[in-house]
């Protein structure tokens, strides 16, 4: 539909900054800048009604990483590396919790669990444990993050470090947040490309322009953060990865109480409370079942994933969650080959925040802070 006049000297009006996508790292952006530049327009566009990658489609985990998932990024990087990655996420949720508030959030300092079925892994991860405490205490401060145990009869290892948050409630409390200080929130809003207009003799006069469907947006800056979707948008390393997640109807008993990993990170799962006390099981990933499959920017279910999920919920959890599902859902993360955020000032007027891997929640308002004072944009 085209645009009127109306619309096109208000809603398209030309902006200070554009901030594409409306998750938590958009939202954060758009915050951070707009507390350091109150004067000037800023918008955040979302494609969907609500953000529709993975900030509102998450499990709600506020975690670091596993002992099994760290001693993984550890084959691919250095250890200093994975304690600079666990130390951006304590951070971040650190961040996080200052900024909005735990009751905003739904915050639960419920503890996070890791099960193991095979002997082996555990042995290995178990032998790890020490070593990965070394690494996150000189990292972060933290002394004795993880410790070997056991639950609901499986080896175990636990951090009380971790817990759960409500990622609704916490996008309501951020959006409103950033709505207070005078920042525009306009969801229906699909970007189909960016394109920048240089002044030869002149950069401060420097522009880019957001085509959306009938009308462009002038900005004098704009922020990709759409995460997995950023590569529909920019010629960069980001990958998009589905994750898939089943709520089953109440149960009467719910052994599974706090954040619970599996397989390296694969796997998890965790109660879910609702507004009447009632607990619910949430289970969700093995996207390494079928990596292929799931690197796919189209909604849905995996068939063979799903299966999986619901024969470990049987075999392993011990709740029949088959024919007792409530609610299912597919949300869409951004990797690196690295699994390190992509922070990149790609122009004097274009900043991109993407590949978080599946840690957002953890690190959103953290790398969102980060990247905009590298880029020199909150002077």
């Amino acid at each position: 539909m085209k645009p009127s006049y109306w619309e096109l000297t208000s809603t398209y009006a030309p902006a200070d900054l554009v901030v594409i996508g409306g998750g938590i790292t958009g939202a954060s952006i758009a915050y951070y800048y707009k507390m350091a530049h109150p004067s000037e327009r800023v918008l955040i566009l979302e494609k969907g009604s609500l953000p529709s990658g993975a900030t509102t489609r998450n499990a709600g985990f506020a975690c670091f990483g596993s002992v099994s998932e760290l001693q993984a990024d550890m084959e691919i990087s250095s250890a200093d590396r994975v304690g600079e990655k666990v130390a951006r996420r304590i951070r971040g949720l650190r961040r996080l919790r200052e900024e909005l508030g735990d009751e905003a959030i739904g915050y639960e300092a419920c503890g996070g669990t890791e099960i193991f079925t095979d002997s082996k892994t555990f042995e290995r991860s178990a032998k790890a444990v020490e070593e990965v405490n070394r690494l996150v205490e000189r990292h972060t401060g933290f002394k004795n993050a993880f410790r070997v145990g056991e639950f609901e009869g499986y080896p175990a290892i636990f951090c009380v470090e971790e817990g759960a948050i409500h990622s609704g409630r916490m996008m309501q409390a951020l959006h409103q947040k950033v709505m207070a200080l005078g920042v525009e929130y306009l969801p229906g809003m699909h970007v189909e490309r960016i394109e920048a207009s240089r002044e030869e003799n002149n950069a401060q006069k420097a522009r880019v322009h957001v085509k959306l469907a009938d009308a462009t947006i002038t900005a004098r800056r704009v922020a990709v953060a759409t995460n997995g979707f950023a590569s529909k948008l920019l010629d960069i390393p980001v990958q998009p990865a589905r994750g898939q997640i089943i709520v089953g109807k109440p149960l009467e008993k719910m052994p599974w109480k706090g954040v619970f990993h599996y397989n390296e990170g694969y796997v998890y799962f965790r109660h879910v409370k609702g507004e009447d006390g009632e607990l619910r099981l949430l289970l969700g990933g093995a996207r390494d079942v079928d990596p292929e499959g799931e690197t796919t920017f189209e909604e849905g279910q995996n068939p063979q994933i799903r299966e999986w999920l619901l024969r470990f919920s049987e075999e392993v959890l011990h709740i029949p969650l088959r024919e007792k599902i409530e609610l299912e859902w597919s949300g869409f993360m951004g990797f690196t080959p690295d699994k390190e955020p992509l922070l990149k000032l790609l122009s004097p007027q274009t900043l991109v925040v993407t590949g978080l891997s599946g840690i957002g929640v953890s690190i959103g308002f953290e790398v969102a802070y980060e990247a905009l004072e590298n880029a020199g944009w909150l002077r």
